[in-house]
């Protein structure tokens, strides 16, 4: 039972890719949304220059900010 408790608590990454098919934007567009949002992960690829990363973002943000926008409309 305790190892069921424990994966509750992990939440899904999304890559920006991911994040711009959710909301039907381009990769350009879902990566400045995404920059500030909470809880996003900026990963460093290693060998690459310092400018190259990668983003991950927990899906919980995503859907958050989904029915933040609805909201709003």
């Amino acid at each position: 039972m305790e190892h069921m408790s424990k994966k509750k608590n992990i939440t899904e990454m999304l890559t920006v890719a991911q994040v711009a098919e959710m909301l039907g934007i381009s990769y350009a567009a879902a990566l400045r949304r995404v920059e500030a949002m909470p809880g996003v992960l900026h990963l460093r690829v290693p060998g690459h220059e310092q400018r190259k990363r990668m983003l991950r973002i927990p899906r919980r943000e995503v859907e958050a900010y989904i029915r933040e926008c609805s909201k709003a409309n």
